[in-house]
């Protein structure tokens, strides 16, 4: 997240935003729940929930923004925490990310983040993924990472036998 989008002023900003949510997720997690949750896991659900928070419409309500992350993250913690404590988790990154000034400056970054999609209008992809995480079992496989295949073009995956090129 943090050398992604360095390159332009108007995305460092944001970049900090995305730290400091992390960060109180990750300091939530460990004063709520000391050992719980798996490193890994509180890493990835970090990511992913300021990632969602960061590239979210700014026109949500808390609560809808709180689902969203509920939804998307709510399952992996559930093996280690309860329900109200992970509503209590997402309500409070969605405070945390709309007070810190959070909310003004993630507006702008969506603008900005519009003229990268434009990019992908101009070019036809037939694949376009853009900071996917996977994990499979509560461990991260993969980290953010972004895909764009284009169309009528050729493309093969390399890899060592038991390297994960099916997964």
């Amino acid at each position: 997240l943090a050398g992604a989008g360095g390159e332009g002023t108007g995305r460092a900003i944001p970049e900090m935003g995305a730290r400091d949510v992390i960060k109180h997720i990750k300091d939530a997690l460990a004063s709520a729940h000391p050992g719980a949750v798996d490193d890994e896991v509180t890493e990835y659900v970090a990511d992913m929930a300021s990632e969602l928070l960061a590239d979210g419409d700014p026109g949500r309500s808390r609560r809808e923004m709180a689902d969203e992350l509920v939804d998307a993250a709510g399952p992996m913690l559930a093996e280690f925490i309860g329900d109200d404590a992970i509503r209590s988790l997402f309500d409070g990154a969605v405070a945390h990310h709309l007070g810190g000034g959070g909310d003004g400056a993630g507006s702008n970054p969506d603008a900005g983040g519009d003229g990268a999609g434009s990019e992908s209008a101009a070019k036809r992809y037939c694949l376009d993924l853009e900071g996917i995480i996977l994990a499979f079992a509560g461990k991260v496989l993969l980290r953010p990472t972004s895909l764009k295949l284009e169309r009528g073009r050729r493309y093969g995956m390399v890899g060592q036998n038991g390297a994960g090129k099916t997964t």
